[in-house]
């Protein structure tokens, strides 16, 4: 019952933050600093959790954003007349923009070089703080005011109720955002680039975003380190405490939030419980260590949730059954089937969406160096179609669809999905106007379930905003619920309703084919670009699957190209053929005239 209960992180953080009030009471000043810096460096490990854990973004520039946050709120309290009321604000925006400064680089290297760069600007930022002696002192430092609030001044256990505060805000702000549009969105960037940029994800900016969001936070947890130790020093902010910035999300477990916590306790809290066992607490400290990093790789939460889901409550569950094949295929066959008996083509069914586009392909060219992949294709797709795009390997299929959704340039020619030319546009911005696509390899997104595919799959008609998203505002709350309803709807389609909770690891490799299908048929695009979605399957597995998508897409009015290597299957399900052989169109016509075409039979069937 407990499981079912929604916010239920939340009640346990609340439930931690009383059990902190209630005990506070009795501890003493130096107790009560301890337990303010586990509780700063859990806001900072939180940032992590969002930034490193959802985004995949590694920093070791964290250092640079704690001291940003200090030296605003030192900033405020010189110039102005606020206490902490204006100092957070400060810390939060000023640790933002520094975010966003770091994470720039993000938008042109990968994660390993991302991390150097953030490296080298924690070493220009420290050497800022000590050349800005009118604000940090220099080398010698500077004292912070006492920490006020509303005009009201706080003791050591004052600022700790503050900081508890700061922290409840600050990880419901967080958990809100991982959870709903925004933090599937920095997951399928993680896990998937591709698959998320064709999703309409901005990779870039997504990655930036995680850091403005990580750095607001930091900023916001300098502000409590400021007024929590009192006196602070450029030295302070050196790599070594990003680094140990970096472990408490790590050993704690950088997927979780109340990871954070547990990790900030472990690296902050803990050689503090050991201190009366002297020089041995080292040696403990670092056993401990190790037995974590050896036995749960996850950290703390990733082995507690791991320990869970084995041994917890009736949390023991079978193996996924094996899906059984349903004969959907059939009837996509049998509209074909008598259309060609009447030699026209099936009346047209019952649209629930906003209908399929037109693809114009005109003189495409794409070249790789010196190789020429496509070479002056032209086609013309109506709307509504199911068009089959077939030809040898290395014929230049799939390259096509590369182009079409906005993979590779072009160099020459033009595509136009409706009025709109495409060549300007990014895959996310193609997404936007209606084109979605499979891949020929599975780009799944490993440790997140079949349900998350589905919700991920609808990134952009998800109809809200972030800020719907963190105050749970109703946008937010009609647009899950609807998502949810679409996402059961497709799963039940596709024969995928009884393995929504199965993380998509743990399935065989046809029921992953079904999900990425799945993903890219759930929010209904008018432009369906299916590479090779049987390939790896059984015959009878490859049509029931190619079946389901194209009674959905008949359904809903879409435009389909389909890319495949089973001719008979496309032959019996297509309306229309495109044969290709060296990037060049060599066939194109009905599928009836196209399997008796002297080049077709060459190229494909050799002879």
């Amino acid at each position: 019952m407990w499981a079912r209960i929604p916010g239920r992180d939340v009640l346990l953080a609340l439930l931690a933050i009383i059990v902190v009030f209630g005990i506070s009471g009795v501890l003493t000043g130096y107790q009560a600093y301890v337990v303010t810096v586990v509780v700063i460096f859990t806001i900072i490990g939180a940032s992590h959790t969002v930034l490193f854990g959802a985004a995949g973004q590694p920093s070791v520039g964290h250092a640079a954003l704690l001291g940003a946050g200090v030296y605003a709120t030192i900033a405020v309290s010189r110039i102005t007349s606020f206490g902490m009321e204006g100092e957070l604000v400060a810390g939060i925006v000023v640790g933002a923009l520094i975010g966003v400064v770091i994470g720039l680089p993000s938008l042109r290297i990968g994660s390993l070089y991302l991390a150097i760069a953030t490296l080298a600007l924690c070493i220009v930022a420290q050497q800022i703080y000590f050349e800005w002696t009118g604000l940090t002192g220099g080398g010698g430092g500077t004292q912070v005011p006492p920490p006020t609030l509303f005009g009201t001044a706080y003791t050591p256990l004052g600022l700790l109720y503050i900081a508890l505060v700061v922290m409840g805000v600050a990880m419901l702000f967080a958990r809100n955002l991982l959870r709903g549009r925004q933090g599937r969105a920095w997951n399928a960037v993680r896990t998937s680039p591709l698959a998320a940029s064709s999703l309409g994800m901005s990779l870039g900016w997504q990655k930036v975003g995680a850091f403005g969001v990580s750095g607001a936070m930091v900023g916001c947890a300098g502000v409590l380190y400021a007024h929590t130790v009192n006196y602070v020093s450029p030295q302070d902010f050196s790599l070594e405490l990003s680094i140990v910035t970096l472990v408490i999300a790590i050993i704690g477990g950088q997927r979780y939030l109340w990871g954070a916590a547990l990790g900030a306790i472990f690296v902050e809290g803990l050689p503090e419980m050991l201190r009366t066992t002297g020089e041995f607490r080292y040696v403990i400290y670092g056993v401990v260590f190790v037995v974590i990093m050896i036995f749960f790789p996850g950290g703390f939460a990733g082995g507690i949730v791991a320990l869970w889901r084995r041994f917890g409550p009736g949390r023991k569950r079978l193996a996924p059954a094996e899906i059984e094949l349903a004969p959907t295929a059939t009837i996509v066959e049998a509209e074909l089937a008598q259309s060609t008996a009447r030699g026209s083509r099936p009346e047209a069914p019952t649209v629930s969406g906003d209908g399929g586009i037109g693809l114009s392909i005109r003189d495409v060219r794409v070249a790789f160096g010196g190789v020429t992949a496509v070479d002056g294709v032209s086609a013309e797709i109506v709307p509504g179609s199911v068009v089959g795009l077939v030809g040898p390997n290395g014929a230049g299929k799939t390259t096509l669809l590369n182009a079409v959704s906005g993979f590779v340039g072009l160099a020459g020619g033009e595509i136009a999905v409706g009025d709109t030319v495409l060549r300007p546009r990014r895959p996310a911005q193609r997404r936007a106007l209606g084109v979605g696509r499979t891949f020929q390899n599975l780009s799944l997104h490993e440790g997140l379930t079949v349900m998350d595919h589905l919700m991920i799959g609808q990134h952009a008609v998800a109809g809200y905003g972030s800020v719907s998203q963190v105050l749970r505002l109703p946008p937010f709350v009609r647009g899950e619920r609807r998502m949810r309803a679409d996402a059961i709807e497709t799963a039940e389609m596709l024969g995928l309703a009884d393995l929504l909770d199965e993380r998509v690891e743990n399935l065989a490799y046809g029921v992953q084919k079904r999900v990425d299908v799945a993903r890219a048929v759930v929010a209904r695009p008018r432009l369906l670009l299916l590479d090779e979605p049987a390939a790896g399957l059984t015959p009878d597995e490859g049509d029931d699957l190619v079946g389901r998508v194209l009674v959905h897409s008949r359904h809903v009015g879409a435009t389909v190209v389909l890319v495949e290597h089973n001719i008979e299957l496309v032959m019996r399900v297509t309306d229309r053929v495109v044969a290709l052989n060296f990037g060049r169109v060599i066939a194109d016509d009905v599928p009836d005239v196209v399997r008796r075409q002297d080049d077709f039979v060459e190229a494909y069937l050799g002879g």
